[in-house]
């Protein structure tokens, strides 16, 4: 999203502009997307970055869901 890529120190200099036609993202504090990022690789079996990545996506959101519905949030995977 453009406010995300606004704020993404990485992306300094190379905007002059922007329009955030969306509301802004609603960001998680770190403590919470990381346990959220553990209860995840929990959830599909994986214990690295590696690993996840190689994880079918049907798989993927289906933890997602059941991720959602542990923690009562309908995104459980926010920005950070």
């Amino acid at each position: 999203s453009v406010s995300c890529l606004v704020g993404a120190p990485s992306t300094q200099g190379l905007f002059r502009r922007a329009i955030a036609q969306s509301g802004g993202p609603m960001p998680v504090p770190m403590a919470s997307a990381s346990a959220a990022a553990s209860r995840l690789c929990e959830l599909v079996g994986v214990s690295s970055v590696a690993e996840l990545r190689s994880v079918d996506v049907a798989e993927l959101v289906a933890a997602q869901v059941k991720l959602a519905a542990e923690t009562g949030s309908g995104m459980a995977l926010s920005p950070v």
